[in-house]
């Protein structure tokens, strides 16, 4: 098998490749409808699973962990995965030796309703109709896995996610613990919080902090005519890269990214910090927060105030605040064995795998 950084810089190239489906093999599953459109989960298994029941001719007694993935992309583009951004590291967990920190586990990459054809606060729905469909009585992700007579263990669930993804992420446990009942989180520059976007502006160049959109005509050009472009209803779910980065761009250029959170200021107030962090849950499992110094799409100053305020509201949560120098996504193309990196892993690991494994 190759070393560990050389499975991430292959799979990262294309998920289609030929190398990609050696390492992985992937199913898509509904886990709800909405308007008759179909919102699927990927999931992904490593095949060295698969391999190990054949060749010992009898099912796997222990349950296989779960790591769950959710997509960047500012709420408006992205896939389940999305290549372009979905980090190496994390590609490498579940396929790599043990002696290289790998953990066998089979992914699962919801897909969730995009802006602005929807809002984020629909997409917090199917965050949360994604956690009850894992957990249904019926044992969905059971029957799928039944065929490669594997069993998921519901009791070891990681949940991660870059950009969007780390805000849906975080959610998972701080809006939805009790039904998420995931064991530890991992959020890659995921402090994209309404509430905390002027912190953001003020950074870049916007010294008062307005929340008032920004004015740029271009910008607000691109909005209007995608939007004049929709049918009414629509319903978007995937969008791979680089279809609508220009959209994406427009609305973080303009601040008008907090149009995106909700239709009304109830539904926006759902999806803040403020609110996730009132609904005070029993605890908090373990989180890891990764975030890079220059980031300009979700600055490091929205990501210091979601630390400080997670702690003051939570003062025994385990939280590890990993602060490299970079850009947006400046962590996606390093491998599982980058020290920092193994060291994050293996602050998740105890909880995440409950001594198990």
């Amino acid at each position: 098998m190759a070393q560990s950084a050389d499975i991430g810089s292959q799979l990262k190239a294309d998920y289609t490749t030929e190398t990609f489906q050696q390492y992985y093999e992937r199913l898509d599953v509904t886990y709800k409808t909405v308007n008759s459109t179909d919102i699927k989960t990927a999931v992904f298994i490593p095949k060295s699973l698969i391999g190990q029941n054949k060749a010992a001719h009898k099912p796997t007694t222990t349950p296989v962990p779960l790591i769950v993935h959710w997509h960047g992309g500012g709420f408006i583009t992205g896939a389940n995965p999305e290549p372009a951004w979905f980090a190496n590291w994390v590609q490498d967990l579940p396929v790599s030796p043990r002696s290289s920190g790998g953990v066998p586990s089979i992914i699962l990459s919801p897909a969730y309703r995009l802006a602005p054809e929807s809002y984020v606060f629909d997409a917090l729905q199917d965050v949360q109709d994604f956690w009850l469909w894992l957990h249904s009585p019926s044992s969905p992700l059971a029957s799928v896995l039944a065929p490669y007579s594997l069993t998921p263990s519901l009791s070891q669930i990681l949940t991660v996610g870059e950009s969007a993804g780390g805000y849906l992420s975080l959610q998972s446990s701080l809006l939805f613990q009790e039904i998420s009942k995931v064991n530890a989180v991992v959020s890659q520059y995921g402090a994209a919080y309404p509430d905390l976007w002027p912190l953001g502006w003020k950074q870049n160049g916007n010294e008062d902090g307005n929340t008032t959109p920004r004015p740029n005509p271009e910008a607000d050009k691109v909005i209007a005519d995608y939007k004049a472009s929709l049918a009414p209803g629509a319903i978007r779910s995937s969008s791979p890269f680089p279809q609508l980065m220009d959209v994406t761009f427009a609305y973080l250029a303009t601040g008008r990214i907090v149009e995106l959170y909700g239709r009304n200021e109830t539904e926006r107030e759902y999806t803040s910090l403020g609110y996730a962090l009132g609904r005070k849950q029993k605890s908090l499992p373990p989180i890891w927060f990764l975030q890079g110094t220059r980031d300009s799409l979700v600055p490091k100053p929205q990501a210091d105030e979601l630390i400080r305020q997670i702690q003051k509201t939570y003062p025994k949560v385990q939280l590890k605040y990993t602060v490299r120098d970079g850009e947006h996504g400046w962590d996606s193309f390093y491998p599982l064995t980058r020290d920092w990196i193994a060291e994050g892993v293996e602050f998740v690991k105890k909880a995440w795998l409950q001594g198990k494994n």
